[in-house]
């Protein structure tokens, strides 16, 4: 798809389902979003669990980020008392994340639901791994890779 993409901002558990799948770039195009990952989330998204038992692989940011599938970003200003605010609720990556989309009113995506009920009091829009999977599957023209994206989450 081409178009307009709007930022969305990505939690870890969101973040590594969608490297699992071996189809960032593609899932988050076709659902119209660049992904967003703040410090502590990219902390949290270290290692992603292969099909071999106690095996992982590195999540590989400095790829993800040239190949323009996510942006690194800070929390700044006034984001950072939010920031504080919301960690008495949720982990640490999540009240982050949630501060970025609240104050720049951005697209929140995680499988959380504590901090889905958190974002969506604060009138945030969440959407979950299993919205963002579907929503590709539904455009792209290769149910194989569909299924097999699915699989490896």
């Amino acid at each position: 798809m081409s178009g307009p993409v709007d930022d969305l901002v990505l939690d870890a558990d969101v973040l590594m389902s969608l490297v699992a799948t071996g189809r960032v770039g593609k899932i988050l195009s076709a659902c119209m979003y660049r992904g967003v990952v703040c410090k502590r989330v990219e902390r949290e998204a270290l290692w992603i669990e292969t099909d071999t038992p106690g095996d992982r692989i590195a999540v590989d940011f400095v790829s993800l980020e040239a190949s323009g599938d996510i942006a690194r970003i800070a929390v700044a200003g006034v984001e950072v008392a939010s920031f504080l605010e919301f960690a008495r609720e949720v982990d640490d990556g999540e009240a982050e994340a949630i501060a970025i989309a609240s104050h720049r009113r951005l697209t929140f995506a995680t499988d959380d639901r504590r901090a889905t009920r958190v974002a969506v009091r604060l009138g945030i829009y969440v959407v979950d791994t299993p919205l963002l999977v579907t929503r590709w599957a539904a455009v792209t023209a290769d149910s194989f890779a569909a299924v097999d994206a699915i699989e490896r989450i």
